[in-house]
């Protein structure tokens, strides 16, 4: 018989002191679905989970005792997760899933209700903070966190652990009570970042492994200030742009320097939605970290580049920049909301080119307006940077994420979500008719695409996306590859 979240509650509450041994919380990050190789940047998979991090230090901060496991590479021995069950015994399990992933979270949970009846299993992370109610009616979670989650689990903590308030009196979470969803007011965002502890970057998998270079990455801000229809950035945010201060940068920085997480020949990643928000911030920020030859790269929005900007980058020894370009119809971005012009994508790149800094420009296809002419209007874009400037190019399909305005708007939008199988939801598996476009013509024109920058990406690209896009191409059945006579790449040829 399945036990409600208030039973559970009160049973924790009861035998919290007779349990004193066993773990306060164990936070997972569930598997990608995807297989290996059909991500773009697979390997962006085995950086330190950074969310699971800062809950771990922040309840460890509070007294209690917390844990991760990361899990996002796969999961190959179901026995060995049930014997790492057997052996912490959590008292709660936390579950932190983005919309890929949710659906192998969820059968990781009714295992956990099956191995540990009593645990409490919560769920966190921006899948579900969209879709708390059908995460519920699984059956398989007792709590849904919405938004931010560090301020939130403490309390969940002291309620469940020391009986300290009422379920209803914490912000920011939904269960069911007599089969009703109970949802508590939003909570609000964490003004100050810089009240957050460090995050643990030492999450291991089932055999104990740390990928050496993967925890060094930071997050220096949160929420985003634009309101591009196809992100969910923003509806995470309530589009509150935050920032931590220079000088905290500079201490997490340090702190990674101490902890041998910073090495020579691996730069850090700047994991924000955009670093270079706040231009003022980022010229302090350049004018500190040059003294420091640490190298580092960062995704950033090209209408902020400048000549002085590039400079300073440099200068702060800045390795690589991503930018998110979408698309090379001007139209097409102005639908989006994207808020950038073709002229100022063009003017970045070449002023970071210029300045021999390594640029990345993701573009999508698929979005609710493209056309058959828009989309090849954005290759031959793509392709003229990739030729004219040496950047290395991103092609994924759209996806129609939970809390996306495409999301919310299909009707409006006048576009077609073919499938609820979140497992299918990635960047290289369209899943999405538009009103001039169905989801296998969007496919033809995303691999046709990937076929052309393959094949003539610059040199210094292929190693980093040669293993990304054959295995891509060739696990969706698509392709077929042989070897050139130049040692240093391949040739994709399509079939048929």
């Amino acid at each position: 018989m399945n036990i409600s979240f208030i039973q559970k509650a009160k049973i924790l509450k009861k035998n919290y002191s007779s349990l004193s041994s066993s773990l306060d919380c164990l936070f997972i990050v569930p598997p990608s679905p995807v297989p290996a190789g059909s991500q773009l940047l697979r390997h962006l998979l085995t950086l330190s989970p950074l969310g699971i991090g800062y809950l771990i230090s922040i309840l460890r901060q509070h007294g209690f005792t917390a844990e991760g496991l990361n899990l996002y590479t796969g999961l190959s021995d179901i026995s060995k997760l049930i014997l790492y069950f057997s052996k912490v015994k959590p008292k709660i399990i936390g579950f932190s899933t983005m919309t890929e992933n949710f659906l192998n979270g969820i059968e990781l949970a009714k295992l956990c209700k099956k191995v540990l009846p009593n645990s409490i299993i919560i769920f966190g992370g921006p899948h579900v903070s969209f879709l708390d109610e059908e995460t519920l009616k699984t059956g398989a979670v007792d709590c849904v966190v919405r938004g931010e989650g560090e301020i939130t689990i403490v309390e969940l903590c002291n309620c469940l652990l020391k009986n300290s308030s009422s379920l209803y009196e914490i912000p920011g979470i939904s269960f069911l009570s007599n089969s009703h969803i109970q949802r508590t007011p939003r909570r609000h965002f964490i003004t100050n970042l810089s009240d957050l502890p460090f995050p643990e970057r030492n999450i291991k998998d089932l055999d104990g492994n740390i990928p050496e270079w993967g925890r060094g990455v930071l997050v220096t801000s949160r929420g985003c200030p634009n309101k591009c229809k196809f992100c969910a950035a923003a509806g995470m945010s309530g589009g509150h742009y935050r920032l931590t201060s220079v000088e905290r940068i500079m201490e997490e920085i340090a702190y990674l320097e101490q902890s041998g997480v910073i090495k020579k020949n691996i730069p850090l990643l700047f994991a924000d939605n955009t670093v270079t928000g706040d231009t003022n911030r980022l010229l302090e920020f350049c004018n500190v970290l040059k003294n420091k030859y640490i190298k580092w790269s960062a995704e950033s929005r090209v209408d902020i580049i400048t000549p002085v900007i590039v400079d300073a980058m440099k200068e702060a020894h800045c390795v690589g920049l991503q930018f998110g370009v979408e698309s090379g119809s001007q139209e097409v971005l102005e639908y989006a909301q994207k808020n950038i012009t073709l002229k100022q994508v063009e003017s970045a790149v070449k002023l970071t080119a210029r300045a021999n800094i390594p640029v990345i420009c993701s573009f999508m296809i698929g979005l609710p307006w493209d056309t058959c002419e828009s989309i090849k209007v954005t290759l031959d874009f793509a392709l003229k940077l990739e030729e004219k400037y040496n950047v290395g190019i991103l092609m994924g399909a759209t996806v129609p994420y939970p809390g996306t305005y495409i999301h919310h708007h299909c009707d409006k939008l006048k576009v077609k979500i073919i499938t609820k199988n979140y497992n299918l939801y990635h960047n290289l598996n369209p899943i999405m008719d538009t009103s001039t476009l169905t989801h296998e013509q969007i496919r033809e024109f995303l691999y046709d695409a990937l076929f052309k920058i393959y094949n003539s990406m610059p040199n210094k690209y292929l190693d980093a996306f040669s293993k990304i896009v054959k295995y891509s191409l060739y696990q969706q059945g698509y392709a077929t590859f042989s070897y050139s006579d130049a040692p240093d790449k391949q040739i994709i040829t399509k079939y048929g």
